[in-house]
């Protein structure tokens, strides 16, 4: 969902960092694409909350996210969201945590 707006500058700037970091590593062009959008919806969905910190992540809220992306109807097609998009998301939301893990300084801004 590449288009959801993001409004914490906080978020717009981990974001931003992120995809740049992946691709410093040399991760794969569609990768560099793929993982930020997903991290934006995740980042959204967090700024719906009014949830404003990055470094308070807890595993509950990650289920909770979970739990709506599991529920949340696909705008593709009829249905839900398939496994590998499921999959997907996991792995960007844990590579994104990676990151935050090696920029501890962002995951602190806007508590």
């Amino acid at each position: 969902m590449k288009q959801l707006p993001l409004s914490n500058s906080a978020f717009v700037t981990a974001e931003t960092g992120f995809k740049e970091w992946l691709d410093i590593l040399g991760y794969a062009a569609i990768t560099v694409y793929n993982l930020p959008h997903a991290v934006r919806e995740f980042l959204h969905w967090l700024e719906v909350r009014e949830f404003t910190g990055l470094h308070n992540i807890t595993g509950e809220l990650l289920s909770n996210y979970y739990a709506y992306l599991k529920n949340r109807p696909n705008i593709k097609r009829d249905g839900g969201l398939s496994n590998a998009y499921l999959n997907k998301h996991q792995q960007a939301i844990k590579k994104f945590s990676e990151y935050l893990h090696h920029t501890p300084k962002l995951a602190q801004v806007n508590d």
